[in-house]
């Protein structure tokens, strides 16, 4: 990551479907966000998350997994500690 951040507060999150898909949400999250996103910046987050994704089909629609609550309720979380 090519900026410096290391004295803002940070929060990252990862949308995949995989993260949406309880049997491979820690699998999303260790690959994506641990070894990926945190590996990368210079600074420790204040909140990390995996939420499920939008993946589309052949036949113009999509297969989405968001958890639209899931995310609501975390953007809640970060808004609070970003507002300390």
């Amino acid at each position: 990551m090519k900026s410096d951040f290391e004295s803002k507060k940070v929060a990252v999150y990862v949308c995949s479907r995989r993260s949406g898909e309880p049997e491979l949400y820690d699998y999303a999250y260790e690959n994506y966000i641990k070894k990926i996103l945190l590996k990368n910046l210079k600074t420790k987050p204040v909140a990390q998350e995996a939420f499920g994704g939008r993946k589309p089909l052949k036949d113009d629609n999509f297969y989405e997994n968001r958890n639209w609550n899931k995310i609501k309720e975390w953007t809640m979380e970060v808004g609070e500690m970003f507002s300390l």
